[in-house]
């Protein structure tokens, strides 16, 4: 019981006792019709009272019903997420070892005839695989994010040669045990090359910084490719800030378009680990470049248990 509760009750009982008070003070030398008119008016403002106050006890308890309600809604969310990776992990580990052992052999066909290009990229690529497909739903430490995001880029200077430089900046060497979901920084460099630098005339970068603050892991992935107009990114920023599940369930004719779904994933796994106040912030500037920013809690213990 709250301080207005007590008042409201203390109240309901002064005008009680004032009231019969009064009426026994005005109907004591009068008919007793005058003292049971004095009751109805008295039955009749209780009620009124009643259904208020009634009324006023309900606020809260609708409030505690819509946060049940709403923790429900998160939590089939969050298991529909979940589905989601366990079929995709599944549709991606149809005969794993096989793909791991063709891609063994071509390496080795590779250096028995000294195609050293052609070994690295071939390792790399099953390295790449390896990650992603044996450990869905799993975390990582932020060297093995980093490691599988050089891993990938290996495989586009092939691809590209001399199209992308890649940098690391990282503040303090001890993040890099810090665990977090896998595949979170490499969709993000990969959505920078893909719209930022493959259309890009001449060489650009992708640069990687991260460090902490008293409350908080911040990475920043930084392009100086083709950038965003102003409503494109607008546009981003609302489908990242918007709860709706179609956005990354439902719509498969939108996700064809594949404008951000990468940094959409991203996001929604992160908050869903985290909470709404983590996840990614994206900064655009067209013709100059994109950052997109990645905020993760600071939890001792996760750096602790990465140094062990």
């Amino acid at each position: 019981m709250n301080r207005r509760t007590v008042f409201l009750l203390a109240g309901s009982l002064i005008f009680s006792v004032l009231f019969f008070g009064t009426a026994f003070f005005l109907c004591r030398d009068r008919a007793a019709g005058c003292f049971w008119a004095f009751m109805a008016v008295y039955v009749v403002t209780e009620a009124v009272f009643c259904f208020w106050y009634l009324k006023f006890l309900s606020a809260p308890l609708d409030h505690m019903i819509l946060t049940v309600k709403k923790a429900c809604q998160d939590e089939y969310k969050a298991q529909n997420l979940r589905t989601q990776a366990e079929v995709f992990a599944l549709q991606s580990q149809i005969n794993p070892h096989f793909l791991y052992n063709t891609l063994d052999t071509i390496r080795s066909y590779a250096l028995l005839r000294d195609a050293d290009d052609i070994a690295a990229m071939t390792e790399s690529l099953s390295t790449l695989f390896r990650y992603s497909i044996s450990r869905p739903g799993k975390m990582a430490t932020l060297k093995e994010e980093l490691d599988n995001v050089k891993n990938y880029l290996l495989i586009q200077q092939y691809r590209f040669p001399d199209k992308a430089e890649y940098m690391e900046e990282i503040e303090d060497q001890e993040i890099l045990s810090y665990r977090m979901p896998i595949l979170t920084i490499q969709p993000i460099v990969e959505n920078a090359i893909h719209h930022g630098l493959e259309m890009k005339m001449g060489r650009g970068y992708v640069k990687v910084k991260a460090f902490r603050t008293e409350s908080a892991i911040v990475l920043f992935i930084t392009d100086n490719g083709l950038g965003m107009r102003e409503e494109t990114l607008e546009r981003l920023r609302r489908r990242l800030d918007q709860q709706d599940e179609e956005e990354y369930f439902g719509a498969p004719e939108k996700k064809k378009k594949g404008s951000g779904i990468a940094l959409l994933n991203v996001d929604k796994r992160l908050k869903f680990y985290y909470g709404n106040q983590y996840g990614l912030k994206v900064r655009s500037t067209l013709d100059v470049g994109t950052t997109v920013e990645i905020n993760l809690p600071l939890e001792k213990k996760e750096l602790e248990r990465g140094t062990r």
